[in-house]
C-alpha cells in the first residue's frame, strides 16, 4: 500500500529553483476558480467547468480533506519569486493495483510555457522515488493532449495502453496510460539532466503562440480528478 502522508511530507520539502510544493488548500480553490477561465485548461480535465467560484472552492476543499485523511497527496505549486500559484499536483490510488501510484497536473495557463510542467513532474517524481518505497507510477492523458505526453515521455514515461477512464459528466474517456518504474528513472537520469530545455521551451512556445492564434489548446494537463 501507498503511504500518502510520507509522499506529502517528502515532496513538500521539495523545491527547484523556480518552485516549490506546500499542501493543498481549500482557498487554492480561488486559484483554481481562475485558470478554469481559460478554455484551454479545461479541455482536458476529466469534469466539467466550475459555474461559480464556490464549486471550485468545493471541489479544493474535497481534495484537501482527502490529502489530510491519507487518501492521497496533492500539493499546489508556487513559484518562488512571485508566490503565484502554478498549479496544482497530487500522487493518486491507481484503481487496479494498489502497489503503484498515480500522478495527476493541472497547470495554470501562465506557466504552460518554459517548461515548467517538465519541471514539476521531474521534481515529484524524484522526490516519490527517493524518499519513499514506491517503485511503480503511472500517469494518463487525452489521446490528443501531445503537450502532456511530451512532458511524461520526457521524464522518461513509457506508453502503456488505452485506458476507459469515467469523466464526471457520466461517458467514458479513453485516455493513454503511460509508466515508469524506479530502475527506469535511474536509468534515464543522464538524459533528464542533458536534455535540451531551450529547444523545449521554444517549441511550446511556437505551439502556444499559434494556439492563441488560431484558439486551438495546449493545456499540459495530465488527467485525473
Amino acid at each position: 500500500m501507498i503511504d500518502f502522508q510520507q509522499l506529502s511530507r517528502a515532496t513538500a520539502q521539495t523545491q527547484t529553483a523556480r518552485l516549490s510544493f506546500r499542501a493543498v488548500q481549500p482557498a487554492d480553490g480561488w486559484h483554481l476558480f481562475a485558470a478554469t477561465r481559460i478554455e484551454s485548461f479545461n479541455r482536458y480535465l476529466m469534469w466539467s467547468r466550475p459555474a461559480d467560484a464556490y464549486q471550485a472552492v468545493a471541489r479544493m476543499e474535497a481534495i484537501a480533506d482527502a490529502h489530510h485523511q491519507g487518501q492521497m497527496s496533492a500539493l499546489s505549486v508556487m513559484e518562488r519569486d512571485t508566490g503565484k500559484w502554478v498549479g496544482l499536483f497530487r500522487f493518486l490510488r491507481y484503481r487496479h493495483d494498489p502497489a503503484v501510484v498515480e500522478i495527476s497536473l493541472w497547470t495554470h495557463s501562465d506557466f504552460y510555457h518554459a517548461s515548467y510542467g517538465f519541471e514539476i513532474v521531474c521534481a515529484a517524481i524524484d522526490s516519490a522515488f527517493g524518499s519513499t518505497s514506491v517503485d511503480l507510477v503511472s500517469a494518463s492523458a487525452y489521446q490528443r493532449n501531445r503537450a502532456a505526453q511530451l512532458i511524461l515521455e520526457r521524464c522518461g514515461f513509457t506508453p502503456f495502453g488505452i485506458v476507459p477512464r469515467p469523466h464526471e459528466d457520466g461517458y467514458d474517456v479513453d485516455l493513454l496510460e503511460f509508466r515508469l518504474s524506479r530502475a527506469q528513472w535511474h536509468a534515464t537520469s543522464g538524459q533528464r539532466e542533458s536534455a535540451p530545455m531551450g529547444r523545449f521551451a521554444e517549441a511550446r512556445a511556437r505551439r502556444r503562440n499559434e494556439a492563441l492564434r488560431t484558439g486551438q489548446p495546449t493545456a499540459a494537463t495530465i488527467s485525473g480528478k
